[in-house]
């Protein structure tokens, strides 16, 4: 079974394009590699992270967020030119958005 499902959508009018991507492992996290050659001038602006260690939590009236994003600012493992190394963390649904407007 393979680990990481991925999908990229862009967005031309807004000059941002954003991956989704899941970490299926259930014990280890992954580093994924980007090239993002032809994208220059963009940078990553919001990673967000869906975990838990406890995969059967759910969230409930009196708990609603037991199970909610968070954001990651230490995402970037390693960048080279237009090479990036970003760290999904086991069990986890990531989106990461990245623009090319000036911020």
């Amino acid at each position: 079974m393979p680990y990481l499902e991925t999908v990229a959508v862009m967005n031309e009018e807004f000059q941002e394009f954003t991956l989704f991507a899941v970490n299926r492992h259930l014990e280890q996290p992954m580093i994924i590699d980007l090239d993002i050659k032809g994208f220059d001038g963009y940078s990553i602006v919001e990673h967000l992270v869906l975990e838990n260690e406890d995969l059967r939590a759910v969230n409930t009236v009196d708990r609603p967020d037991v199970v909610a994003p968070s954001v990651r600012t230490e995402s970037i493992i390693h960048k080279d030119g237009s090479k990036l190394g970003i760290r999904l963390e086991k069990a986890s649904w990531n989106v990461i958005r990245f623009t090319g407007r000036a911020q």
